[in-house]
This record gives C-alpha cells, structure tokens and sequence, in this order.
C-alpha cells in the first residue's frame, strides 16, 4: 500500500483517494505527529472522497485550547487551502467531535459506540489519559485498544489513532499498577504495544521552513515522504521507498 499520502495532505493537483487506498490490510492506522492536524486532514478526506453511510468520529482528548490551536494553523484557515474549499467545510459537517478529559469518559463513549455503524474512527491523545486513569501500561493500553477496534470491526470501519513522539517512546510496564510477579517487573515502550494492533504507520518527522518530510511503514515496508507546504497549500509531493 503507498503512503496515504493524498488522505493526510491533499494537493489542489492530485487525484481524488481511492478506497483501494484504504484497504483493510493497511489499518488500523497510527498518526505520529506532534499536532492533531493530520488527523483532522485524513478525517476531512475521507469524508469528502469515500461513500459511507456510518459515522464519522473523532475523540480528542487533548485540551480544549491545545485542540483549537492545532484547527488554527494555515492548512484550516489560508484561502489557498484544499481544506477551505466548499467541499471540504461540507465534509468537515459530517463529523462529530468528541471532547474527553479521564479515561472513564473514553471507555463510557467507546462503549456507547459500540454497536454503532461507524465508518471513521478517529482517537487524538488518549495516552495521557491512561496515565491519569493509573492504567498506564500494556494491560491498560490493550484494554482501551480492543474497544477501540471492536466498533470499527463491527461496522468494517477505519481506525486512526494520533500519538506524539515523545508518548510513543516510553516505556511503560506489562501489567497496572498494583499486580506484583514476574511481570510487574517488566517493561514495554508504547510504541511496541500499538504495534500489535496497527498495521499502518505514518511518522511526522521535522519541518525546516516550508519543506517537510514523513516516514511511512506498512506491513515492512518503509518509504520516505518529502513535501513543500506554504501559506495552507501542499504541493511537490515526493515518494522513496527506503
């Protein structure tokens, strides 16, 4: 599968996504990126371009102000943005957003969800809230990743999760807080634990003036993404496979 290239940051020149794009080998997918932006970006996409006749979520559990200045930044707000078209504020209607701020709150939510046709499932930050639910770990994470993927199996359904760098290195331990053995004692980083269950990763890497670059992993094969990004608009997209 290529990078989702054309779902994360559409051209005004490129071709419309294709659900070839998103086959169901490819995902679930994780976002790796300091920002919600991207996430928003492919949710908008797939809103505009793929038939579908379920929901369209996303549940954020970032601050209310964090979460606002992500939706601020030029891709959103400059004329020559794809997403300012009358197309894509239609699309953007289409979803709903959820504000979550324990961990009680996402479990409620996922489960209100479960028997739900949701065709875009989208989930923004929702370590942090492991870590102040005390379910910081392999055990906890699992748990709240099963759910997650119960209602888009459910309703055949797309899976995007966004995480920041720094959340994904950590090391957190196997099992909560409290269970003491053999493995109380042991220790997995975050990223390990989410790739057990995405088959999909995009990481944002460093922005240097307008241009930008991304590393794209799917089902072992990496590519490197290259783009320039001025004033909203994407444009000069380019594709390695490493």
């Amino acid at each position: 599968m290529t990078a989702p290239t054309s779902f994360i940051f559409p051209t005004s020149s490129s071709t419309h996504p294709s659900t070839s794009d998103l086959s169901p080998h490819a995902f679930p997918l994780l976002i790796n990126s300091q920002t919600t932006c991207e996430l928003i970006a492919f949710a908008i996409t797939f809103a505009q371009y793929v038939p579908s006749d379920g929901h369209l979520v996303i549940i954020s559990a970032k601050p209310r102000n964090e979460l606002l200045s992500s939706m601020s930044t030029s891709l959103f707000t400059s004329s020559s943005s794809s997403f300012t078209s009358t197309s894509a504020v239609l699309a953007a209607n289409k979803i709903t957003l959820y504000h979550v701020e324990t961990l009680a709150m996402l479990r409620v939510l996922l489960s209100s969800l479960q028997h739900s046709k949701v065709s875009f499932l989208g989930v923004d930050g929702f370590v942090s809230l492991q870590e102040e639910g005390a379910e910081l770990s392999a055990q906890g994470i699992s748990r709240t990743l099963a759910a997650m993927v119960n209602i888009t199996s459910y309703s055949k359904g797309i899976l995007v999760i966004r995480e920041s760098p720094a959340n994904v290195e950590r090391g957190v331990p196997v099992l909560n807080t409290g269970i003491h053995g053999t493995l109380g004692h042991l220790s997995v980083k975050i990223l390990q634990i989410l790739g057990r269950w995405m088959r999909g990763f995009w990481k944002q890497e460093e922005k240097i003036g307008g241009e930008c670059s991304a590393t794209w992993i799917c089902r072992g094969e990496k590519s490197h993404i290259q783009w320039t990004s001025r004033d909203g608009e994407i444009d000069d997209v380019h594709i390695s496979i490493l």
